[in-house]
């Protein structure tokens, strides 16, 4: 029988908001003493498991240069081979919001299947094969895709417009998309990744209890990026509670409440040809927001 060695790993996570706290795993590091290895594993700049998380184009700007300095950084240590990695006094070089977990130990007798492995428990199964991912588009990508196409962004529709749920409450929240739905306003926004699902609903249901200004409020999800029963959990309770709350499964034609890629398409088109930008902007200013 092989004899199995030690290996060190630690878990790469990135936090792109501090004051918020919301983290996802984007990397891990295996290294190991014995063999004298070193080798890393980090997410590609574009991958869907961040879109859901940080939302706006400027942050999957520094997200794609983190990952780039990252990669260029392991890289160095790799060909030099520096365990040191592994310690805190890495992270005085990690870049914003860039944080290594702490030193594990495993024995393996197969190096590549315990880095396969981690990768899967860790980061996410779906994120080894660099192929399908490359071509995964999020909910908020789709939805800007349609509108774009109709020439309605920034017209009929807005993006990226911060709500204020509570006029005695100075909180703003994030909506994806705006639009005009029989004089009041529509609002469209994208479930996060699993990682910040708890955070998202409290927001999202601080919206519908509170925020009265809208008569229509759409929640997207693909479950072939954020499969996962408690997701399907949080839009089945959202829209339990509330009347105007729509939910729509993109990753699926049609869901079993008929909700699903099909009749998503069938919605935005319907907005991007009813949608009034005029009353939009005076929607929009009610609100002082900027339109």
């Amino acid at each position: 029988m092989a004899s199995r060695t030690q290996y060190e790993y630690s878990i790469i996570t990135y936090f792109p908001d501090r004051i918020r706290a919301e983290q996802i795993n984007i990397g891990l590091i295996l290294a190991s003493k014995t063999t004298h290895e070193l080798h890393h594993f980090l997410l590609k700049e574009n991958t869907s498991k961040i879109r859901g998380l940080v939302p706006t184009d400027m942050g999957r700007k520094v997200f794609a240069s983190t990952i780039k300095y990252m990669n260029f950084m392991l890289l160095q240590q790799e060909k030099n081979y520096q365990i040191d990695l592994l310690t805190d006094q890495i992270a005085k070089g990690l870049p914003e919001g860039v944080v290594l977990g702490p030193r594990q130990t495993a024995l393996t007798t197969s190096p590549k299947n315990l880095f396969e492995t981690l990768i899967k428990t860790y980061v996410g199964s779906q994120y080894l094969d660099n192929n399908e991912e490359s071509q995964l588009i999020t909910p908020r990508q789709f939805s800007e895709r349609i509108f774009s196409e109709k020439s309605v962004l920034g017209t009929r529709v807005k993006k990226d417009i911060r709500l204020q749920p509570s006029k005695h409450v100075p909180l703003r929240l994030q909506m994806d998309f705006v639009f005009e739905n029989d004089g009041e306003l529509g609002l469209i926004n994208s479930v996060p990744s699993l990682a910040s699902a708890d955070s998202w609903y409290s927001k999202m249901v601080l919206l519908t209890s509170r925020f009265e200004n809208a008569s229509k409020i759409i929640f997207l999800n693909d479950s072939k990026i954020f499969g996962n029963n408690t997701i399907s959990q949080i839009l089945d309770d959202l829209s339990s509670q509330d009347s105007r709350v729509e939910t729509f499964d993109i990753g699926k034609n049609s869901n079993k409440s008929g909700r699903g890629k099909t009749q998503f398409l069938t919605t935005a088109n319907h907005i991007a040809e009813n949608s009034n930008a005029d009353k939009l902007n005076v929607l929009l200013a009610k609100q002082a927001i900027s339109a």
